[in-house]
């Protein structure tokens, strides 16, 4: 495959060394992958926002019976999302889904921590955000 170096090589090369060919035995096909996610993401026009994960209260204030927290999230341009929970490390359960929103956490425990994960789409594949909610013991 032939290709030009990189402007940043170009800038910083030796004045008086030629470009020489690149050696490196690029497949053809690698180059147009990357080539069409490329062009693909620069022309949808889609602005780049960071996703968002928050617990509010967090911590969770101490008192009697189980607390609660409002868990907001924003997945910054994905289409699907979803919020998995996990308590002390266990195998995580589906929190809630959709692109953005809130939704409380009714049974927060003092002797427990919570694992929040926003996922882009369902799969578990690509986590974009995450938080760990506790409650203060009285």
């Amino acid at each position: 495959m032939h290709y030009f170096p990189s402007y940043e090589i170009v800038q910083n090369s030796d004045r008086v060394v030629t470009w020489e060919e690149d050696l490196r035995h690029v497949k053809g096909e690698v180059a147009n992958h990357v080539m069409k996610l490329f062009l693909r993401h620069y022309f949808e026009g889609s602005p780049v926002t960071a996703s968002k994960l928050t617990a509010s209260p967090n911590p969770v204030p101490s008192g009697v019976g189980r607390g609660k927290t409002t868990i907001s999230w924003s997945s910054g341009g994905a289409a699907a999302a979803a919020v998995y929970v996990s308590r002390d490390g266990a195998e995580p359960g589906f929190f809630a889904s959709g692109s953005h929103g809130s939704k409380e956490a009714r049974w927060i425990q003092a002797d427990a921590t919570y694992e929040f994960s926003l996922y882009s789409g369902s799969d578990r594949n690509t986590r974009l955000a995450r938080i760990s909610v506790t409650r203060l013991k009285q």
